[in-house]
């Protein structure tokens, strides 16, 4: 089947569908530079679409599955929760294509703030389109992740569409169906009282904890392993320190979307 995937970033809600419902992206919608250099180096040959706000649906190749994990910060409880009336809050224009496009499977990520404001617009303008919902929140902690990191999770399907088979496949990211003993431990790190969370993660991921930080600073590659993410994935492109922080703190962690689709997903 195919995919098309909004506010891509690094990937991790693609991972997660793809292993889920055994997709192939197909085409993406991205903006941030940094973003697309990982993009074009982790799926070669994919096209990246650009802005979505100036797309031309009609022109564009249709696919079964979308996704999204739409910027987060018109409703955010850490910003200034200003929802429609934030210039970054764009759902608008992704119900513009999945209207003009209809895919039967949409896949939304979003924070948890979501459920008190927009989502009930999001729900509105979804069913409003055709489509059955079921939503909620999954912690990335309920993955096994060492850190809560709660997101709202949604899945919308075309109710007069076809049925739709799940296929489970081997990996998403470094996480899913993994629990191998870490290589070797190299962290002397202290943990406290997180210490069987951290050993926990080292399980699933398969790998031992990085240091948490380099020359005193967070390191983006302890930020890269929290996430459950490929060693790697973001943090041996040669990008800034800066851009990978943002872009792992802006991205989703696949085990925990692919947790939410085992929920959420009803066939």
């Amino acid at each position: 089947m195919r995919l098309g995937s909004f506010c891509t970033g690094y990937g991790g809600l693609d991972m997660a569908v793809e292993h889920h419902y055994g997709t192939t992206l197909t085409w993406c919608s991205e903006v941030d530079k940094d973003c697309n250099q990982l993009l074009a180096h982790h799926w070669p040959g994919v096209p990246n679409l650009g802005d979505l706000t100036t797309i031309d649906w009609d022109q564009v190749e249709p696919v079964d599955i979308m996704c999204a994990g739409f910027p987060c910060q018109p409703f955010s409880h850490a910003g200034k929760r200003e929802g429609a009336n934030d210039e970054r809050a764009i759902f608008a224009y992704i119900a513009d294509a999945i209207g003009v496009l209809r895919p039967g499977i949409v896949v939304l990520e979003n924070v948890a703030g979501l459920l008190t404001l927009g989502g009930p617009g999001i729900v509105g303008t979804l069913t409003g389109l055709g489509y059955d919902l079921r939503w909620g929140v999954v912690r990335a902690s309920d993955a096994g992740a060492p850190h809560r990191r709660a997101r709202w999770f949604c899945v919308a399907t075309d109710s007069e569409g076809a049925e739709w088979r799940t296929e489970e496949h081997e990996t998403v990211g470094a996480t899913v169906g993994s629990a191998a003993e870490p290589r070797e431990r190299s962290s002397a790190t202290s943990w406290g009282c997180y210490e069987p969370a951290i050993r926990r993660w080292e399980r699933t991921v398969g790998r031992p904890v990085p240091a948490p930080t380099d020359d005193g600073k967070l390191s983006s590659r302890f930020v890269e392993w929290m996430m459950g993410l490929p060693e790697g994935h973001v943090c041996d492109l040669g990008l800034s320190r800066t851009a990978e922080l943002k872009m792992l703190g802006n991205g989703v962690v696949p085990a925990q979307a692919a947790l939410a689709l085992r929920l959420l997903d009803e066939r």
